[in-house]
């Protein structure tokens, strides 16, 4: 049946049963004894890819999504010889996404896609997503060559007021003697630097900057010593002068292309412009650039606020952040600071302005702060997105797997461990958890369509099929249709057998291109709400939420930002990592 569908089934099968034949490289007292409640943190579930135990899935009714019948049997026929009848069965998902409200969003990110991919154009008037009005861009450069494209996007972004200076000395590695002395250094040279100064001085007041850099890449610099790399000061030595930062890598120079020892083909013009639009993008949307896509159903609410709940570590202690995306446009808070912009949130915390962050004893301040600050001042329809992951052991109790209610959330006090408050005391508050698998791990299985056949291109929300659609956990795939034309969705994740010494040899085996793994979602709701619905809008965020991002992101657009406030960490605890 593979070879008629044009599809490796049986060589995978092979390779699969090769490795559980390999029963010393199992820990497999782990496995077999009660795999399914062997953990107590909380994250109930086992799985297992190739010689991995994973942690990454919710295995309540089911764990992947399965391929076609013969495929999938197979497997689990061979699993469960192997490991006995411990192992949960796997069954098949359904589709269960709403199919209209996602075709919506996407006409729309499409539009954006078109607008990006096109070719360098003079300025605009209608941008299809929304930029700020008052944005400066600082273009710090390196090679003069640059500087003609970045103003051709800039254009094409509606972005008028453009100032450039050359990064110079500045932009040179550090000494790497002492990195507190080096980072100081640098941050007062950048400071103090004439030409930045004099380049600010003209800034309207409430205006937001962006400092567009081109630096070399890493390995020139880490390829003699890490600590020479000036890159990490960047952020908080411009955040002093009120701009955010994005770096952007300088052209690679072209080789002689009658050397014969050049056996890789250099970027082309159109890639280098695609590479510097994609991190123009980015910056742009540390200003607070932003879509909302559009989602309509019947039940469903007509403006939706959806805010992504992370906590950035910082080695004993970590730092709760909030990010907001509403129709209004994107804002930020942390622990102990009040809702701002983005843009001025990332500001004052690479100061150290905003930043109070609580050791690992004391948990009880971040159950504190989600429920009788976050959930308590919500006053419209809002879902608050949680990686159960970043957060199961930092005081928030509903996000394990065992404390999962669909309709109330777990909470620790010190006369009762747990007791649970029905989400209806919050009538404004929806909570999605999200699981994320590691990268490096290798599904089995995969998605199939409403008709049990193998789905190259998923796009959609799945639900186990021994429940129904409003069950409240869900499989949400990454991938999206228009991105990807080959039929095979596991296509390049079993790399072939080699043989070295006329032996064969193991193949290193990870995920790589397009990951169809998705996540998996839980769901808390009120008590009207439907449930398949809730998990489309939060596939519609990761699909078609931020600009410059054409694939699934794993995280809902909001979550997604809250984890890159990391990089505006003050240069005090930068230098503690």
């Amino acid at each position: 049946m593979g070879e008629q569908r044009g599809l490796d089934f049986e060589g995978n099968l092979g390779r699969l049963i090769q490795e559980l034949e390999r029963a010393d490289k199992f820990t497999t007292q782990d496995i077999i004894d009660l795999p399914c409640n062997h953990h107590s943190d909380g994250l109930n579930w086992v799985t297992v890819y190739n010689t991995r135990i994973s942690k990454s899935h919710h295995a309540g009714a089911g764990l992947f999504p399965t391929d076609i019948a013969s495929f999938h049997q197979a497997c689990l026929n061979r699993i469960q010889e192997f490991f006995g009848t411990g192992v949960c069965e796997i069954e098949a998902y359904s589709r269960c996404d709403n199919t209209k409200a996602l075709k919506s969003a996407l006409s729309q990110h499409n539009t954006i896609k078109e607008f990006i991919k096109s070719e360098l154009a003079i300025e605009s008037d209608c941008i299809p997503f929304k930029i700020p009005d008052n944005l400066e861009l600082l273009l710090m450069i390196q090679t003069p060559a640059t500087q003609l494209l970045v103003e051709k996007l800039a254009a094409k972004y509606g972005i008028k007021n453009i100032k450039t200076i050359g990064l110079g000395k500045l932009g040179t590695e550090l000494s790497g003697a002492n990195l507190t002395s080096d980072y100081k250094d640098r941050i007062r040279e950048f400071k103090e630097s004439p030409e930045l100064k004099d380049a600010l001085s003209t800034s309207v007041p409430g205006s937001k900057k962006l400092a567009f850099l081109e630096i070399l890449p890493k390995a020139d610099f880490w390829g003699k010593d890490a600590k020479k790399d000036p890159k990490p000061c960047f952020r908080p030595a411009l955040a002093e002068l009120d701009c955010v930062t994005k770096c952007f890598e300088p052209e690679k120079p072209k080789k002689d292309k009658t050397s014969e020892s050049d056996s890789e083909a250099e970027p082309s013009e159109a890639e280098f412009s695609r590479r510097v639009e994609n991190s123009l993008l980015r910056g742009l949307a540390m200003t607070g650039a932003y879509i909302y896509p559009e989602f309509r159903a019947d039940k469903f609410p007509t403006d939706v606020a959806c805010v992504g709940v992370y906590a950035i570590s910082c080695g004993n202690k970590f730092f709760p952040v909030a990010v907001r995306i509403d129709r209004d446009g994107i804002m930020a808070k942390g622990y102990g600071s009040e809702w701002m912009d983005i843009y001025d949130f990332q500001i004052k915390m690479a100061r150290k302005e905003i930043f109070n962050p609580i050791e690992f004893k004391n948990k009880s301040k971040m159950q504190n702060w989600v429920f009788n600050n976050l959930f308590e001042e919500t006053k419209e329809a809002t879902i608050y997105c949680f990686d159960a992951q970043n957060l199961r052991t930092k005081g928030l109790l509903f996000l394990q797997k065992q404390h999962w209610r669909q309709d109330s959330l777990a909470f620790h006090t010190d006369d009762c461990p747990t007791r649970f408050i029905p989400l209806s005391e919050y009538p404004h508050v929806r909570i999605a958890a999200i699981l994320t698998p590691e990268s490096l791990e290798v599904p089995i299985y995969r998605a199939c369509d409403e008709s049990g056949n193998l789905e190259g291109n998923t796009k959609g929300v799945f639900h186990s099929s021994a429940q129904d659609a409003e069950c409240g956990y869900y499989y949400l795939s990454n991938q999206k249709p228009s991105n990807r034309t080959d039929p095979i969705l596991q296509k390049s994740k079993f790399f072939s057998t080699t043989t070295k010494a006329g032996k064969l040899m193991k193949p290193n085996l990870s995920a790589q291109g397009y990951n169809p793994t998705g996540i998996m979602l839980t769901l808390t709701l009120q008590q009207e709400d439907v449930a398949s619905d809730w998990a489309s809008f939060i596939q519609c965020q990761r699909l078609y939420g931020l600009t410059h991002h054409f694939d699934a992101i794993n995280y809902p657009a909001p979550l997604h930002l809250a984890e890159d406030l990391k990089d505006y960490l003050p240069i005090q605890e930068i230098l503690k990592q």
